[in-house]
Parts: structure tokens; C-alpha cells; sequence
């Protein structure tokens, strides 16, 4: 998903998406530790409608524009994390806070270092600082 959104921004025109490279980063650092231990994959509902998104992004950016497919793509972010946020509020982590703050202030930093304040560099920073505004609190709750 996250090297989908990095591809995104790049084809839409985003000369620096720093964001994205650190989320796709990120993401293959999880997945070398998750294949690094003893505990099974799980695959859910909420994975299948996170990959079909990535589909409809692909297709979307083929045949209309990569803005359509940044909105797509920020659409199945959101929806992956909908089975963390229940887990956080179920159980909140407290010590996890600081990581959903600095990642606002990453976000803010990204819009704040866009080249140009248009849709292409700010939507998904913009859509970070959002999300992560949503999970700070649950931290807490």
C-alpha cells in the first residue's frame, strides 16, 4: 500500500514525497519483522478491502488521474487502520503517544516544506497529520 502511495505522488507530480519514501520504509521494516517471528500472518476482511482499494488506485491512476488515485490511496490507508484504532480503543497505548505526535509534527513539517501549496504536495501530509491526530487521543483515552 505505502509503495503504491509513494508511486502515486511521484506520477502525480510530487518532487520530494520524503513522506512516503519514510512510510514505504517503515512498511518493509514491519514486514521483514513479521517474517522474522513465530506469530502467523493474519488476513482479514479489512486486508482484502485494503488490497481491492490498491487495485481501484491502480486502475484509477491508468485511466483518469494520479490525483484520483492519491484520494484512493489515502482512502485505503485510512481503511487499514480501522482494526488498530479499535485495538487502541480497546486497549490504549499510552506508551506509543509519542509516536502519534511526531508524526503530526511530521506531517506539519511535510506541508510546511512542500514546494508549492497545491493538492499534488499537500493532500497526503495533510491526510497524515489527520490520521494521526485521530490515534494520539486514543492513546490516552
Amino acid at each position: 500500500l505505502d509503495v503504491i502511495g509513494l508511486w502515486a505522488a511521484i506520477k502525480s507530480g510530487n518532487k520530494r514525497p520524503h513522506l512516503q519514501i519514510g512510510w514505504t520504509a517503515s512498511a518493509l521494516c514491519i514486514l521483514v519483522a513479521i517474517l522474522n517471528t513465530s506469530h502467523p500472518a493474519h488476513w482479514g476482511h479489512n486486508e482484502t478491502i485494503a488490497l481491492v482499494l490498491c487495485g481501484v488506485t491502480i486502475f484509477l491512476w491508468l485511466t483518469t488521474s494520479p490525483k484520483v488515485a492519491l484520494v484512493m490511496y489515502v482512502l485505503a490507508v485510512y481503511i487499514s487502520f480501522l482494526p488498530l484504532a479499535i485495538d487502541y480503543w480497546n486497549i490504549p497505548q499510552r506508551e506509543t503517544l509519542w509516536l502519534w505526535v511526531s508524526s503530526i509534527w511530521i506531517g506539519l513539517l511535510a506541508v510546511y516544506g512542500a514546494p508549492r501549496y497545491d493538492f499534488t504536495h499537500t493532500f497526503v501530509p495533510w491526510t497524515s497529520v489527520l490520521l494521526n491526530a485521530i490515534f494520539a487521543p486514543l492513546c490516552i483515552l
